[in-house]
Protein backbone atom coordinates (compact mmCIF):
# COMPACT_ATOMS: atom_id res chain seq x y z
CA UNK A 1 0.00 0.00 0.00
CA UNK A 2 1.50 3.45 -0.93
CA UNK A 3 -0.71 6.99 0.03
CA UNK A 4 0.55 10.41 0.24
CA UNK A 5 -1.51 13.86 0.74
CA UNK A 6 -0.56 17.64 -0.03
CA UNK A 7 -2.36 20.75 1.11
CA UNK A 8 -2.51 23.57 0.05
CA UNK A 9 -5.00 26.68 1.74
CA UNK A 10 -8.17 25.32 2.60
CA UNK A 11 -8.00 22.30 0.47
CA UNK A 12 -6.04 19.01 0.29
CA UNK A 13 -5.82 16.34 -2.03
CA UNK A 14 -4.67 12.24 -1.36
CA UNK A 15 -4.49 9.37 -3.31
CA UNK A 16 -3.54 5.65 -1.94
CA UNK A 17 -3.60 2.59 -3.79
CA UNK A 18 -3.60 -1.31 -1.97
CA UNK A 19 -2.43 -4.19 -4.01
CA UNK A 20 -3.44 -7.88 -2.39
CA UNK A 21 -2.57 -11.01 -4.22
CA UNK A 22 -2.98 -14.47 -2.40
CA UNK A 23 -1.33 -17.72 -4.81
CA UNK A 24 -1.07 -21.17 -3.80
CA UNK A 25 -2.06 -24.82 -4.11
CA UNK A 26 -5.37 -26.15 -2.28
CA UNK A 27 -6.27 -29.72 -2.24
CA UNK A 28 -9.82 -29.97 -1.66
CA UNK A 29 -11.87 -33.41 -1.35
CA UNK A 30 -15.17 -34.38 -0.62
CA UNK A 31 -16.90 -37.40 1.06
CA UNK A 32 -20.78 -36.89 -0.55
CA UNK A 33 -23.89 -38.90 -0.46
CA UNK A 34 -27.12 -38.63 -2.86
CA UNK A 35 -29.73 -39.99 -1.94
CA UNK A 36 -32.74 -41.03 -4.62
CA UNK A 37 -36.38 -41.98 -3.56
CA UNK A 38 -35.22 -45.67 -4.30
CA UNK A 39 -31.11 -46.11 -3.64
CA UNK A 40 -28.38 -44.45 -2.41
CA UNK A 41 -25.12 -42.89 -4.42
CA UNK A 42 -21.75 -42.64 -2.36
CA UNK A 43 -19.05 -40.56 -3.98
CA UNK A 44 -15.99 -39.88 -2.38
CA UNK A 45 -12.97 -37.45 -3.85
CA UNK A 46 -9.72 -37.93 -3.80
CA UNK A 47 -8.23 -33.92 -4.77
CA UNK A 48 -4.73 -33.14 -6.50
CA UNK A 49 -2.90 -29.41 -5.81
CA UNK A 50 -4.90 -27.19 -7.27
CA UNK A 51 -3.45 -23.62 -8.43
CA UNK A 52 -5.76 -20.47 -6.56
CA UNK A 53 -4.70 -17.12 -7.76
CA UNK A 54 -6.61 -14.18 -6.13
CA UNK A 55 -5.53 -10.18 -7.01
CA UNK A 56 -7.57 -7.50 -5.48
CA UNK A 57 -6.63 -3.64 -6.71
CA UNK A 58 -8.01 -0.94 -4.45
CA UNK A 59 -7.61 3.05 -5.21
CA UNK A 60 -8.94 6.30 -4.10
CA UNK A 61 -8.32 9.76 -5.13
CA UNK A 62 -9.73 12.20 -3.03
CA UNK A 63 -10.01 16.13 -3.04
CA UNK A 64 -11.29 18.24 0.23
CA UNK A 65 -11.73 21.83 0.88
CA UNK A 66 -12.69 22.44 4.54
CA UNK A 67 -13.13 25.71 7.20
CA UNK A 68 -12.75 24.23 10.14
CA UNK A 69 -16.30 24.40 12.73
CA UNK A 70 -17.83 25.84 9.18
CA UNK A 71 -18.26 23.26 6.38
CA UNK A 72 -16.21 20.55 4.83
CA UNK A 73 -16.79 19.15 0.95
CA UNK A 74 -15.34 16.00 0.10
CA UNK A 75 -14.84 14.34 -3.44
CA UNK A 76 -13.76 10.87 -3.93
CA UNK A 77 -13.27 8.81 -6.89
CA UNK A 78 -12.75 4.82 -5.94
CA UNK A 79 -11.80 2.03 -8.42
CA UNK A 80 -11.78 -1.42 -7.08
CA UNK A 81 -10.10 -4.40 -9.77
CA UNK A 82 -11.02 -7.95 -8.44
CA UNK A 83 -9.20 -10.26 -10.72
CA UNK A 84 -9.33 -14.11 -9.94
CA UNK A 85 -7.64 -16.07 -12.93
CA UNK A 86 -8.09 -19.31 -10.57
CA UNK A 87 -10.75 -19.12 -8.08
CA UNK A 88 -10.97 -20.45 -4.64
CA UNK A 89 -13.29 -23.37 -5.53
CA UNK A 90 -11.15 -24.56 -8.36
CA UNK A 91 -9.95 -28.30 -7.99
CA UNK A 92 -8.33 -31.03 -9.84
CA UNK A 93 -9.79 -34.57 -8.30
CA UNK A 94 -10.42 -38.00 -8.79
CA UNK A 95 -13.86 -39.26 -7.98
CA UNK A 96 -14.85 -42.82 -6.86
CA UNK A 97 -18.30 -44.05 -6.82
CA UNK A 98 -20.78 -46.63 -4.99
CA UNK A 99 -22.11 -47.51 -8.68
CA UNK A 100 -18.55 -48.06 -10.25
CA UNK A 101 -15.26 -49.37 -10.23
CA UNK A 102 -14.12 -47.13 -12.62
CA UNK A 103 -12.62 -43.64 -11.10
CA UNK A 104 -13.99 -40.39 -12.94
CA UNK A 105 -11.19 -37.46 -13.05
CA UNK A 106 -12.71 -33.85 -12.47
CA UNK A 107 -11.38 -30.73 -13.43
CA UNK A 108 -13.13 -27.39 -11.69
CA UNK A 109 -12.07 -23.97 -12.85
CA UNK A 110 -13.48 -20.71 -12.41
CA UNK A 111 -12.16 -17.17 -13.84
CA UNK A 112 -13.82 -14.17 -12.44
CA UNK A 113 -12.71 -10.49 -12.70
CA UNK A 114 -14.84 -7.00 -11.53
CA UNK A 115 -14.16 -3.34 -12.64
CA UNK A 116 -15.84 -1.38 -9.57
CA UNK A 117 -15.38 2.59 -10.19
CA UNK A 118 -17.38 4.65 -7.87
CA UNK A 119 -18.09 8.63 -7.40
CA UNK A 120 -18.76 9.78 -3.68
CA UNK A 121 -19.87 13.38 -3.11
CA UNK A 122 -20.03 14.52 0.49
CA UNK A 123 -20.64 17.83 1.96
CA UNK A 124 -21.10 19.12 5.90
CA UNK A 125 -22.10 22.22 6.71
CA UNK A 126 -22.16 23.48 10.83
CA UNK A 127 -24.97 25.80 11.67
CA UNK A 128 -25.82 28.18 14.71
CA UNK A 129 -27.03 26.86 17.60
CA UNK A 130 -24.96 23.52 17.40
CA UNK A 131 -26.91 22.09 13.89
CA UNK A 132 -24.82 20.53 11.39
CA UNK A 133 -26.28 19.15 7.67
CA UNK A 134 -24.86 16.28 5.78
CA UNK A 135 -25.11 15.08 2.20
CA UNK A 136 -23.84 12.20 0.79
CA UNK A 137 -24.16 10.86 -2.91
CA UNK A 138 -22.37 7.55 -4.66
CA UNK A 139 -23.37 6.42 -7.94
CA UNK A 140 -21.47 3.12 -8.73
CA UNK A 141 -20.63 1.00 -11.75
CA UNK A 142 -20.03 -2.86 -11.39
CA UNK A 143 -18.85 -4.30 -14.53
CA UNK A 144 -18.29 -8.36 -14.08
CA UNK A 145 -17.56 -11.22 -15.67
CA UNK A 146 -17.49 -15.17 -14.94
CA UNK A 147 -16.39 -18.38 -16.30
CA UNK A 148 -16.41 -21.29 -15.29
CA UNK A 149 -15.50 -25.35 -16.96
CA UNK A 150 -16.53 -28.38 -15.57
CA UNK A 151 -15.19 -31.32 -16.62
CA UNK A 152 -15.54 -35.24 -15.62
CA UNK A 153 -13.66 -37.77 -18.07
CA UNK A 154 -13.28 -41.78 -17.65
CA UNK A 155 -10.70 -43.53 -18.60
CA UNK A 156 -9.77 -40.38 -20.69
CA UNK A 157 -13.18 -40.18 -22.39
CA UNK A 158 -15.15 -36.94 -21.61
CA UNK A 159 -18.79 -38.11 -20.27
CA UNK A 160 -19.70 -34.34 -18.60
CA UNK A 161 -18.56 -31.08 -19.93
CA UNK A 162 -20.45 -28.06 -18.42
CA UNK A 163 -19.95 -24.47 -19.52
CA UNK A 164 -20.96 -21.08 -18.13
CA UNK A 165 -20.26 -17.55 -18.86
CA UNK A 166 -22.14 -14.73 -17.09
CA UNK A 167 -21.68 -11.41 -17.85
CA UNK A 168 -22.91 -8.44 -15.56
CA UNK A 169 -23.33 -4.90 -15.00
CA UNK A 170 -25.23 -2.89 -11.94
CA UNK A 171 -25.75 0.88 -11.76
CA UNK A 172 -26.75 1.93 -8.50
CA UNK A 173 -26.90 5.32 -6.56
CA UNK A 174 -27.10 6.07 -2.92
CA UNK A 175 -28.52 8.88 -1.63
CA UNK A 176 -28.48 10.44 2.44
CA UNK A 177 -29.03 13.36 4.25
CA UNK A 178 -28.51 14.32 7.67
CA UNK A 179 -29.63 16.92 10.34
CA UNK A 180 -28.00 16.66 13.87
CA UNK A 181 -28.93 19.34 16.43
CA UNK A 182 -27.45 19.22 20.29
CA UNK A 183 -29.59 19.48 23.12
CA UNK A 184 -28.18 19.93 26.80
CA UNK A 185 -25.98 16.85 27.15
CA UNK A 186 -27.62 14.88 24.55
CA UNK A 187 -27.87 15.02 20.69
CA UNK A 188 -31.16 14.23 18.29
CA UNK A 189 -30.32 13.38 14.94
CA UNK A 190 -33.15 12.80 11.91
CA UNK A 191 -31.90 11.33 8.31
CA UNK A 192 -33.42 9.91 5.12
CA UNK A 193 -31.27 7.34 2.67
CA UNK A 194 -32.71 5.88 -0.33
CA UNK A 195 -30.47 3.24 -2.52
CA UNK A 196 -31.73 2.45 -6.28
CA UNK A 197 -29.59 -0.20 -8.66
CA UNK A 198 -30.63 -1.68 -12.10
CA UNK A 199 -28.39 -4.91 -13.10
CA UNK A 200 -28.62 -6.50 -16.16
CA UNK A 201 -27.13 -9.80 -15.86
CA UNK A 202 -26.53 -12.31 -18.82
CA UNK A 203 -25.79 -16.16 -18.15
CA UNK A 204 -24.69 -18.26 -21.06
CA UNK A 205 -24.51 -21.76 -20.88
CA UNK A 206 -26.91 -24.50 -21.83
CA UNK A 207 -29.45 -21.68 -21.85
CA UNK A 208 -29.19 -18.59 -22.49
CA UNK A 209 -30.63 -15.70 -19.98
CA UNK A 210 -31.01 -11.97 -19.49
CA UNK A 211 -31.78 -11.14 -16.04
CA UNK A 212 -32.99 -7.81 -15.20
CA UNK A 213 -33.09 -6.96 -11.45
CA UNK A 214 -34.61 -3.32 -10.38
CA UNK A 215 -34.27 -2.54 -6.35
CA UNK A 216 -34.66 -0.16 -3.77
CA UNK A 217 -34.26 0.99 -0.56
CA UNK A 218 -35.52 3.64 1.40
CA UNK A 219 -35.10 4.98 5.27
CA UNK A 220 -36.29 7.49 7.40
CA UNK A 221 -34.58 7.48 10.87
CA UNK A 222 -34.21 9.19 14.10
CA UNK A 223 -31.94 8.91 16.58
CA UNK A 224 -31.68 10.45 20.36
CA UNK A 225 -28.70 10.03 22.35
CA UNK A 226 -28.62 11.12 25.69
CA UNK A 227 -26.99 11.18 29.54
CA UNK A 228 -27.97 11.47 33.09
CA UNK A 229 -25.45 11.46 35.50
CA UNK A 230 -23.93 8.01 35.62
CA UNK A 231 -26.49 6.58 32.91
CA UNK A 232 -26.09 7.00 28.97
CA UNK A 233 -28.74 6.27 26.38
CA UNK A 234 -29.00 6.26 22.84
CA UNK A 235 -32.68 5.27 21.08
CA UNK A 236 -32.85 4.93 17.65
CA UNK A 237 -36.44 4.36 15.25
CA UNK A 238 -36.11 3.73 11.29
CA UNK A 239 -38.83 3.09 8.90
CA UNK A 240 -37.28 1.37 5.83
CA UNK A 241 -39.27 0.20 2.44
CA UNK A 242 -37.54 -2.72 0.42
CA UNK A 243 -39.01 -3.11 -3.30
CA UNK A 244 -37.31 -5.55 -6.04
CA UNK A 245 -38.92 -7.08 -9.67
CA UNK A 246 -37.17 -9.25 -11.94
CA UNK A 247 -39.92 -9.44 -15.44
CA UNK A 248 -43.35 -9.57 -13.94
CA UNK A 249 -42.58 -10.12 -10.18
CA UNK A 250 -41.84 -7.90 -7.84
CA UNK A 251 -42.39 -7.06 -3.89
CA UNK A 252 -42.33 -4.75 -1.48
CA UNK A 253 -41.90 -4.10 1.68
CA UNK A 254 -42.51 -2.17 5.07
CA UNK A 255 -40.97 -2.10 8.22
CA UNK A 256 -39.87 -0.56 11.13
CA UNK A 257 -36.15 -1.04 12.96
CA UNK A 258 -36.15 0.57 16.49
CA UNK A 259 -32.36 -0.02 18.55
CA UNK A 260 -31.93 0.77 22.07
CA UNK A 261 -28.36 1.05 23.83
CA UNK A 262 -28.26 1.50 27.88
CA UNK A 263 -24.90 2.05 29.91
CA UNK A 264 -24.18 2.76 33.25
CA UNK A 265 -21.06 3.90 35.03
CA UNK A 266 -21.50 3.62 38.87
CA UNK A 267 -17.83 4.08 39.39
CA UNK A 268 -14.44 5.08 37.05
CA UNK A 269 -13.39 1.26 36.53
CA UNK A 270 -16.82 -0.45 36.22
CA UNK A 271 -19.08 -0.43 33.19
CA UNK A 272 -22.19 -1.98 31.70
CA UNK A 273 -23.72 -1.47 28.31
CA UNK A 274 -26.58 -3.28 26.90
CA UNK A 275 -27.95 -2.89 23.55
CA UNK A 276 -31.15 -4.36 21.39
CA UNK A 277 -31.51 -4.01 17.66
CA UNK A 278 -34.50 -4.78 15.74
CA UNK A 279 -33.30 -5.46 12.50
CA UNK A 280 -35.53 -5.75 8.54
CA UNK A 281 -33.22 -7.72 6.34
CA UNK A 282 -33.70 -7.19 2.59
CA UNK A 283 -32.50 -10.78 0.52
CA UNK A 284 -29.39 -10.32 -1.90
CA UNK A 285 -30.32 -10.05 -5.35
CA UNK A 286 -28.11 -12.82 -6.11
CA UNK A 287 -30.37 -15.10 -4.75
CA UNK A 288 -33.16 -13.30 -5.94
CA UNK A 289 -31.83 -13.84 -9.32
CA UNK A 290 -34.72 -16.19 -10.98
CA UNK A 291 -31.75 -18.68 -12.86
CA UNK A 292 -30.08 -21.82 -13.15
CA UNK A 293 -26.55 -23.20 -12.85
CA UNK A 294 -25.82 -26.40 -12.86
CA UNK A 295 -22.89 -27.40 -10.45
CA UNK A 296 -22.54 -30.72 -11.86
CA UNK A 297 -24.44 -34.03 -13.09
CA UNK A 298 -26.24 -34.31 -10.41
CA UNK A 299 -26.47 -30.77 -8.81
CA UNK A 300 -27.99 -27.41 -9.39
CA UNK A 301 -27.90 -23.82 -7.98
CA UNK A 302 -31.30 -22.01 -8.25
CA UNK A 303 -32.46 -18.83 -7.48
CA UNK A 304 -35.67 -17.64 -5.81
CA UNK A 305 -37.55 -14.19 -7.23
CA UNK A 306 -40.52 -15.55 -4.15
CA UNK A 307 -37.86 -14.64 -1.27
CA UNK A 308 -39.22 -12.13 1.35
CA UNK A 309 -37.29 -9.73 3.78
CA UNK A 310 -37.01 -11.22 7.54
CA UNK A 311 -36.64 -9.47 10.81
CA UNK A 312 -33.27 -9.91 13.02
CA UNK A 313 -33.27 -9.16 17.07
CA UNK A 314 -29.90 -8.54 18.13
CA UNK A 315 -28.68 -7.99 21.99
CA UNK A 316 -25.28 -7.92 23.75
CA UNK A 317 -24.63 -7.51 27.03
CA UNK A 318 -21.22 -5.93 28.39
CA UNK A 319 -19.55 -5.74 31.57
CA UNK A 320 -16.25 -4.28 32.23
CA UNK A 321 -13.92 -4.33 35.83
CA UNK A 322 -10.66 -2.62 35.69
CA UNK A 323 -7.63 -1.64 38.19
CA UNK A 324 -4.37 -0.52 37.67
CA UNK A 325 -2.95 -3.80 36.00
CA UNK A 326 -5.92 -5.94 35.12
CA UNK A 327 -9.19 -5.76 33.91
CA UNK A 328 -12.33 -8.05 32.74
CA UNK A 329 -14.36 -7.75 30.50
CA UNK A 330 -17.57 -9.90 29.95
CA UNK A 331 -19.49 -10.28 26.72
CA UNK A 332 -22.98 -11.96 26.38
CA UNK A 333 -24.78 -11.71 23.27
CA UNK A 334 -28.20 -13.49 21.85
CA UNK A 335 -29.74 -13.07 17.88
CA UNK A 336 -32.79 -14.40 16.68
CA UNK A 337 -33.88 -14.62 12.94
CA UNK A 338 -37.31 -14.86 12.31
CA UNK A 339 -37.95 -16.62 8.51
CA UNK A 340 -34.52 -16.14 7.69
CA UNK A 341 -33.12 -16.99 3.96
CA UNK A 342 -31.03 -20.34 4.27
CA UNK A 343 -30.47 -22.74 1.69
CA UNK A 344 -32.48 -25.66 0.73
CA UNK A 345 -32.06 -28.72 -1.09
CA UNK A 346 -34.70 -30.63 -3.08
CA UNK A 347 -35.01 -33.48 -5.39
CA UNK A 348 -36.92 -33.03 -8.92
CA UNK A 349 -36.47 -35.11 -11.60
CA UNK A 350 -32.88 -37.11 -10.92
CA UNK A 351 -31.72 -33.64 -10.02
CA UNK A 352 -30.70 -32.29 -6.46
CA UNK A 353 -31.94 -28.72 -6.66
CA UNK A 354 -29.50 -25.92 -4.01
CA UNK A 355 -31.74 -23.07 -3.24
CA UNK A 356 -32.74 -20.95 -0.91
CA UNK A 357 -35.83 -20.36 1.10
CA UNK A 358 -37.18 -18.79 4.14
CA UNK A 359 -36.83 -21.21 6.60
CA UNK A 360 -38.44 -20.78 10.53
CA UNK A 361 -35.51 -20.03 12.46
CA UNK A 362 -32.38 -19.15 13.63
CA UNK A 363 -30.66 -18.09 16.62
CA UNK A 364 -27.35 -17.87 18.16
CA UNK A 365 -25.84 -17.60 21.65
CA UNK A 366 -22.53 -16.08 22.68
CA UNK A 367 -20.44 -15.60 25.95
CA UNK A 368 -17.02 -14.73 26.33
CA UNK A 369 -15.05 -13.46 29.46
CA UNK A 370 -11.62 -11.66 28.86
CA UNK A 371 -9.39 -11.56 31.33
CA UNK A 372 -5.98 -9.04 30.71
CA UNK A 373 -3.28 -8.81 32.93
CA UNK A 374 0.10 -6.01 32.99
CA UNK A 375 2.72 -8.04 33.31
CA UNK A 376 5.44 -5.41 33.92
CA UNK A 377 4.13 -2.08 34.06
CA UNK A 378 3.17 -0.91 30.09
CA UNK A 379 5.79 -3.38 28.52
CA UNK A 380 3.86 -6.88 28.62
CA UNK A 381 0.19 -7.95 28.77
CA UNK A 382 -1.15 -11.17 28.33
CA UNK A 383 -5.24 -11.19 27.52
CA UNK A 384 -7.15 -14.88 27.79
CA UNK A 385 -10.32 -15.01 26.57
CA UNK A 386 -12.52 -18.25 26.79
CA UNK A 387 -15.61 -18.40 25.05
CA UNK A 388 -18.89 -20.82 24.20
CA UNK A 389 -21.21 -20.25 21.05
CA UNK A 390 -24.30 -21.92 20.64
CA UNK A 391 -26.44 -22.24 17.15
CA UNK A 392 -29.83 -23.14 16.72
CA UNK A 393 -31.18 -23.27 12.67
CA UNK A 394 -34.63 -24.46 12.33
CA UNK A 395 -35.63 -24.94 9.00
CA UNK A 396 -38.76 -25.80 7.34
CA UNK A 397 -37.80 -30.00 7.29
CA UNK A 398 -34.99 -29.91 9.77
CA UNK A 399 -33.60 -28.96 12.69
CA UNK A 400 -29.79 -28.58 13.64
CA UNK A 401 -27.90 -27.80 16.90
CA UNK A 402 -24.49 -27.16 17.80
CA UNK A 403 -21.77 -25.87 20.42
CA UNK A 404 -18.04 -24.43 20.00
CA UNK A 405 -15.80 -23.69 22.55
CA UNK A 406 -12.95 -21.67 22.29
CA UNK A 407 -10.11 -19.93 23.53
CA UNK A 408 -8.17 -16.95 22.64
CA UNK A 409 -4.59 -15.81 24.01
CA UNK A 410 -2.57 -12.24 23.12
CA UNK A 411 0.59 -11.56 24.30
CA UNK A 412 1.89 -8.06 23.59
CA UNK A 413 5.78 -6.56 24.55
CA UNK A 414 7.24 -4.11 23.57
CA UNK A 415 10.74 -2.17 25.03
CA UNK A 416 12.15 1.01 23.72
CA UNK A 417 11.91 0.27 20.28
CA UNK A 418 11.29 -3.32 20.07
CA UNK A 419 7.84 -5.22 20.00
CA UNK A 420 6.52 -8.65 20.44
CA UNK A 421 3.37 -10.01 19.91
CA UNK A 422 1.76 -13.36 19.80
CA UNK A 423 -1.81 -14.48 19.30
CA UNK A 424 -3.99 -17.93 19.26
CA UNK A 425 -6.87 -18.91 18.38
CA UNK A 426 -8.11 -22.54 19.54
CA UNK A 427 -10.11 -24.71 17.70
CA UNK A 428 -10.44 -22.80 14.44
CA UNK A 429 -13.46 -21.00 14.30
CA UNK A 430 -16.60 -22.33 13.27
CA UNK A 431 -20.19 -21.18 12.20
CA UNK A 432 -23.12 -22.62 11.86
CA UNK A 433 -25.83 -21.24 9.47
CA UNK A 434 -29.00 -22.80 7.76
CA UNK A 435 -27.44 -26.60 7.35
CA UNK A 436 -23.60 -25.56 6.99
CA UNK A 437 -21.06 -25.85 9.16
CA UNK A 438 -18.36 -23.40 8.21
CA UNK A 439 -14.85 -24.47 9.88
CA UNK A 440 -12.53 -21.36 10.02
CA UNK A 441 -8.56 -21.50 9.96
CA UNK A 442 -6.56 -22.44 12.88
CA UNK A 443 -4.34 -19.71 13.12
CA UNK A 444 -1.14 -18.94 15.13
CA UNK A 445 0.96 -15.79 15.03
CA UNK A 446 4.23 -14.72 16.30
CA UNK A 447 5.68 -11.17 15.40
CA UNK A 448 8.69 -9.22 16.42
CA UNK A 449 9.56 -5.47 15.46
CA UNK A 450 11.57 -2.73 15.98
CA UNK A 451 10.26 1.13 15.44
CA UNK A 452 11.53 4.79 15.01
CA UNK A 453 9.51 8.04 14.29
CA UNK A 454 9.39 7.77 10.45
CA UNK A 455 9.73 3.83 10.03
CA UNK A 456 9.02 0.52 11.46
CA UNK A 457 9.47 -3.07 10.65
CA UNK A 458 8.18 -6.41 11.70
CA UNK A 459 8.89 -9.88 10.74
CA UNK A 460 7.40 -13.08 11.95
CA UNK A 461 5.36 -16.24 10.60
CA UNK A 462 1.73 -17.21 10.62
CA UNK A 463 1.00 -20.83 11.99
CA UNK A 464 4.40 -21.51 13.57
CA UNK A 465 3.50 -24.84 14.64
CA UNK A 466 0.77 -26.44 12.01
CA UNK A 467 2.22 -28.64 9.26
CA UNK A 468 -0.57 -28.48 6.99
CA UNK A 469 -3.39 -25.49 6.77
CA UNK A 470 -6.59 -26.89 6.70
CA UNK A 471 -9.99 -25.63 6.25
CA UNK A 472 -13.11 -28.13 7.04
CA UNK A 473 -17.09 -27.98 6.41
CA UNK A 474 -19.97 -30.04 6.59
CA UNK A 475 -23.81 -29.87 4.99
CA UNK A 476 -26.45 -31.72 6.63
CA UNK A 477 -28.98 -31.70 4.56
CA UNK A 478 -30.86 -34.85 5.02
CA UNK A 479 -31.00 -35.70 0.98
CA UNK A 480 -27.36 -34.72 0.25
CA UNK A 481 -25.03 -34.58 2.99
CA UNK A 482 -21.50 -32.96 2.34
CA UNK A 483 -18.17 -33.68 3.89
CA UNK A 484 -15.29 -31.50 2.84
CA UNK A 485 -11.77 -31.15 3.35
CA UNK A 486 -9.31 -28.06 1.88
CA UNK A 487 -6.26 -28.37 3.32
CA UNK A 488 -2.33 -26.89 2.00
CA UNK A 489 1.12 -27.84 2.84
CA UNK A 490 2.41 -24.27 1.36
CA UNK A 491 0.29 -22.49 3.67
CA UNK A 492 1.73 -22.86 6.79
CA UNK A 493 4.72 -21.80 8.15
CA UNK A 494 4.13 -18.39 6.66
CA UNK A 495 6.64 -15.79 6.44
CA UNK A 496 5.44 -12.24 7.15
CA UNK A 497 7.29 -8.88 6.91
CA UNK A 498 5.85 -5.65 6.78
CA UNK A 499 7.91 -2.46 6.42
CA UNK A 500 6.30 0.75 6.86
CA UNK A 501 8.02 4.26 5.87
CA UNK A 502 6.37 7.60 6.95
CA UNK A 503 7.75 10.40 4.93
CA UNK A 504 6.79 14.21 6.00
CA UNK A 505 7.73 17.31 5.51
CA UNK A 506 6.03 20.78 5.01
CA UNK A 507 3.09 22.28 7.26
CA UNK A 508 1.11 19.65 9.30
CA UNK A 509 -2.52 19.06 8.69
CA UNK A 510 -5.57 17.87 10.61
CA UNK A 511 -8.66 17.11 7.96
CA UNK A 512 -12.20 16.31 9.18
CA UNK A 513 -13.33 12.89 8.95
CA UNK A 514 -16.83 11.83 7.22
CA UNK A 515 -19.02 11.27 8.94
CA UNK A 516 -20.84 8.41 6.91
CA UNK A 517 -19.35 5.96 4.28
CA UNK A 518 -21.46 4.47 1.74
CA UNK A 519 -20.47 2.02 -0.78
CA UNK A 520 -22.37 -0.75 -3.00
CA UNK A 521 -20.08 -4.00 -4.58
CA UNK A 522 -22.74 -7.01 -4.60
CA UNK A 523 -22.94 -7.64 -8.14
CA UNK A 524 -26.14 -9.80 -7.67
CA UNK A 525 -24.41 -12.53 -9.90
CA UNK A 526 -25.60 -15.77 -8.81
CA UNK A 527 -22.70 -19.02 -9.30
CA UNK A 528 -22.87 -22.45 -9.54
CA UNK A 529 -19.31 -23.12 -7.52
CA UNK A 530 -19.43 -26.35 -5.77
CA UNK A 531 -19.04 -25.04 -1.78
Amino acid sequence: MISGRYNYGKSEISANVRYIQRKGDWTREYDERFIFPDKELHRLETGEPTLFNKKLLTSNLNYSLQEKGKYLFNAQFRYTLQDNPAGYEDRKSKLYTSDSDIPVSIYDHTKERNHLPSLDLYYQQNLKNDQRLIFNLVGTYIKSSNTRIYQENQEGIANTELYSDIAGKKYSLIAEGIYEKKLGQGALTGGLRHMQSYTDNRYEGEDVMDVLLKQAESYAYAEYKGKIQNWGYMANLSFNRFYYSQRDNHSERYGLQPSLLVSYNPVDNLHFRYHINLKNNAPSIAYLNDVEQRIDILQTRRGNPDLKSFRSTIQDFNAVFSTGICSIDALVSYAYEKNPIMESVIYEEGMFIRTYENQKSFQYLAAEITFKIKLWKDHISLSVTPGINRYISTGNNYLHTYTLKELRINLDASYKNWLLSFMTITPPNRYVYGEQLLKGDLMHTLMIGYKQPAWSIMAGIHNPFMKTYRSENENWSALNPVKSDIHSTNMSNTIVVKLNFNLNFGRQYKSTNKRIQNMDTDSGILQGTKE
